[in-house]
């Protein structure tokens, strides 16, 4: 199986293991970088 193709990963926490989706993990991570740097760009229109 090639790294391409691995959508999710299994977190050991504790007595529970968690199944992460990678994809849902890295649409969640850019609509925080988008948030952040709107929330930048809105801070340098008020100075």
């Amino acid at each position: 199986m090639e790294k391409s193709e691995i959508k999710t990963r299994l977190v050991e926490e504790n007595n529970t293991i968690y199944e992460i989706d990678l994809d849902c993990l890295k649409r969640k991570e850019q609509r925080k970088k988008e948030k952040k740097e709107d929330k930048k760009r809105s801070q340098k229109i008020r100075n």
